[in-house]
């Protein structure tokens, strides 16, 4: 292989807004279109920082995570591969372990990561961010951007921002996708921009199943729905500052329910 098919690729999440969340890859392991497919979450390549340039920017910051994406070799794919009693619950899982923790999801990646560690790593195959896994590997990276951000404040929902509002959907209703709100700065922050909170922002809960076509909801409600629709995921649930940050974006943001009709909503 070649000198520069094992360069190591430096991106940083939303760049100009300087959030301290990197990933790193040699791009010569993996399938042509992985840039372009980390750019659609908010991914930036740095094009004129290496591994010592990214050294030296994490000294300047405050909480500061990269994830060390790499490609899975023999062992780690076998675990990623393997069937385990959790699979009956779902794809993903979170085992804890002295010191860190090792998330999965069933045929897809395996991230082990610790809160007091700058440095994650995450083992995944060479089609990683191609078409036909775009869903499944968009909620891969947005479950380490939820723990990466989340000791800054900033919490995540499957989702979408529409007209305003943040519409909150299942994960794979959202093909993955997800909305950030860094409640402290006031921004919302979507794969494509970063933004002011609108006055008139609204939180849209859909329903399938309720007669009324458009309810507002309490504030107990809607913390029972920013609970249910938030990206962050963790063997012992929610940390204390995320819970923190959604109880006060349900004291202050007003919510609504709307019926879903096929697969449009019923404003």
């Amino acid at each position: 292989m070649s000198a520069e098919q094992e360069r190591i690729s430096v991106f940083q999440f939303h760049s100009k807004q300087d959030y301290p969340v990197y990933l790193t890859v040699q791009l010569g392991h993996f399938e042509s279109g992985l840039t372009g497919f980390l750019s659609s979450l908010g991914f930036d390549l740095m094009a004129n920082i290496g591994e010592e340039g990214l050294k030296e920017r994490l000294k300047d910051q405050l909480r500061p995570r990269v994830l060390r994406l790499e490609l899975a070799g023999a062992k780690v794919a076998q675990q990623i591969k393997s069937t385990k009693e959790s699979d009956r619950y779902g794809g993903e899982s979170m085992i804890p372990q002295q010191g860190y923790r090792v998330y999965r999801y069933h045929g897809r990646a395996l991230m082990m990561m610790s809160f007091a560690a700058e440095e994650w790593r995450a083992g995944v195959f060479s089609d990683f961010g191609t078409d036909q896994n775009l869903c499944t590997d968009r909620v891969i990276l947005n479950r380490y951007l939820s723990w990466a951000l989340s000791s800054l404040g900033v919490v995540g929902f499957w989702g979408q921002i529409q007209e305003n509002k943040l519409v909150m959907m299942k994960p794979g209703e959202a093909q993955g996708s997800a909305v950030y709100l860094d409640w402290s700065a006031g921004k919302m922050i979507s794969e494509a921009f970063v933004e002011a909170l609108p006055s008139e922002f609204e939180i849209i809960r859909l329903n399938y199943l309720a007669r009324a076509r458009d309810t507002k909801i309490g504030k107990e409600e809607l913390l029972s729905a920013l609970t249910v629709h938030c990206t962050f995921f963790s063997f012992d649930g929610l940390s204390t500052p995320v819970r923190q940050v959604l109880q006060s974006i349900a004291q202050t943001i007003p919510g609504r329910s709307l019926k879903v009709t096929g697969t449009s909503m019923v404003a």
